[in-house]
């Protein structure tokens, strides 16, 4: 179930990036192409260069995403640094304060996915260097910060990154109440935000909570494709 799942999602990427060439990030040009060089080189001692010239263009510009994404690269450029190696309690401070510069500047900017996307990045840092205890407070915080703020796209994520969580140590159980959670937000929701992502994944968790066979693998298999 799980590969067949797989295999799902890897089609549905396929065509998304089929459909996505040219600029999908709608920001300014030159500023994508800086960005694709950062992209490219995360983890490198070969980004610094274009992240500086995508910074600097972003500013002269007044390109407000493209100024966020250059934090959302910087945040997960400290990840990738990270890969692989011991980090060491300064490095999280690091990590911490990145995590903070990207909420503050995509708060600022009016782009409230990066904020929760910078949650995202850092506690998958903690969950790689088996920090689970600060992996589990991250999601917590984001979740109380979404509720305190009454925004949906946030509890929504929150959810995801739980869903992330459990599912990477296969216990399906705990997921599950998440899952169900986020599967009736994406079907009830009217944020633009939310709906504009594929619920595929989603779909495809569900039905690895049930033993194979049961009608319910059938109904969310179907609804993933």
């Amino acid at each position: 179930m799980k590969r067949f799942a797989i295999a799902v999602l890897a089609f549905l990427l396929s065509f998304a990036y089929a459909m996505a060439q040219g600029n999908p990030w709608e920001i300014d040009d030159e500023c994508y192409a800086y960005f694709s060089e950062c992209e490219d080189k995360l983890g490198t001692v070969l980004f610094n260069e274009p992240a500086e010239k995508l910074f600097r263009t972003a500013q002269e510009k007044g390109d407000k995403k493209a100024v966020t994404l250059y934090y959302v690269e910087k945040l997960k450029h400290l990840s990738a640094m990270a890969k692989g190696v011991e980090v060491t309690e300064a490095y999280d401070a690091d990590m911490e304060r990145a995590h903070e510069q990207l909420k503050s500047v995509a708060l600022e900017n009016g782009y409230i996915q990066y904020y929760y996307y910078a949650y995202s990045v850092l506690q998958t840092y903690y969950f790689n260097h088996n920090k689970m205890l600060k992996t589990y407070e991250l999601v917590s915080m984001m979740h109380d910060e979404a509720t305190s703020r009454h925004d949906e796209y946030g509890l929504w994520m929150s959810d995801k990154y739980m869903i992330d969580l459990y599912v990477a140590q296969n216990d399906y159980v705990s997921a599950k109440r998440f899952i169900k959670r986020s599967i009736e937000t994406y079907e009830n929701t009217t944020d633009p935000t939310i709906r504009r992502q594929s619920a595929c994944r989603l779909y495809c968790d569900m039905a690895d909570t049930y033993p194979i066979g049961v009608d319910s693998v059938r109904i969310n298999i179907a609804k993933a494709l």
